[in-house]
C-alpha cells in the first residue's frame, strides 16, 4: 500500500517513524518532499493513512534529501 501521492518525494528518499504517543495507537512518517517541506503522514491503529500534512520549508528543494 502506497503512502500519499505519486511524486510527493525522490525515489528512494529517507524516511523517518514514530508511534505518537498519548494518542491512541498512531503512527507517523516523516519526510522531506520534493518542494524541501517536511511532510508528515500518520494512520491511526489499521485504519487509511492521512497527509501529507506540510509543516513548512526546512530545506532547499535542491538540497537532495535522502536520495
Amino acid at each position: 500500500m502506497g503512502i500519499g501521492g505519486a511524486g510527493n518525494a525522490a525515489g528512494g528518499a529517507g524516511l523517518a517513524a514514530s508511534q505518537q504517543f498519548g494518542i491512541g495507537n498512531q503512527t507517523d512518517i516523516f519526510l522531506i518532499d520534493e518542494n524541501g517541506d517536511l511532510d508528515v503522514f500518520w494512520v491511526n491503529s489499521a485504519g487509511p493513512w492521512n497527509g501529507p500534512l506540510a509543516r513548512g520549508p526546512v530545506a532547499a528543494p535542491s538540497a537532495g534529501l535522502g536520495r
